[in-house]
């Protein structure tokens, strides 16, 4: 779905198994992900205002609209890109 890298695999390197980093691995366990609602809380703003900041490029969702096809947009815990303040 486009949410990892890999660093071999059949249409890298003629391999038969895909493999990938372990800290990227890692970062997508559902322990580690957060929606939308979840994300905003964790900022302490509204969803409004989380959107606007997707749009602005304040925040980076690994997965929802306009990434990969998922309606929904999807954040790795702790991250988050670009200048807030």
């Amino acid at each position: 779905m486009g949410r990892l890298q890999p660093l071999a695999g059949p249409e890298i390197d003629g391999g038969h198994r895909y493999l990938f980093r372990r800290s990227d691995l890692e970062a997508l366990r559902p322990a580690q992900r957060l929606s939308a609602p979840q994300k905003a809380k964790q900022l302490g703003i509204s969803r409004s205002q989380l959107l606007q900041w997707i749009k602005q490029g304040k925040v980076t969702p690994i997965s929802g609209p306009g990434i990969d096809g998922c309606g929904r947009y999807l954040f790795v815990g702790e991250a988050i890109i670009g200048n807030i303040l």
